[in-house]
């Protein structure tokens, strides 16, 4: 790799030392997982009225990293994707925005 230089910024090097934000970030990540499961088990309830079509394909907490930069949980509940039919609530947490 002749010719790679990355500098860090003492702020960088400093969060590269330090274990306890990324953990603290993961522990956060984890207690909106939950509440997002809290979320589908009401509304799970309250979905009993729809088609078992739309119904029966279940729910799905997705995770990621980087929409925009940031890491984000979603609940898709119903999620209902077919070629020309679309039925989906989202309940979105997005780090730094809005939740």
């Amino acid at each position: 790799m002749d010719g790679a230089q990355i500098r860090l910024s003492p702020e960088e090097q400093g969060l590269v030392m330090r274990a306890d934000w990324i953990l603290t970030k993961n522990g956060i990540l984890q207690k909106v997982k939950h509440l997002l499961e809290t979320v589908q088990s009401v509304q799970q309830h309250a979905l009993g009225g729809l088609p078992p079509e739309v119904v029966c394909t279940g729910s799905k907490i997705s995770r990621g990293e980087n929409y925009k930069g940031l890491p984000y949980l979603v609940l898709d509940q119903p999620r209902f994707f077919e070629k020309d039919d679309v039925l989906a609530i989202r309940v979105m947490f997005w780090w730094g925005h809005f939740f």
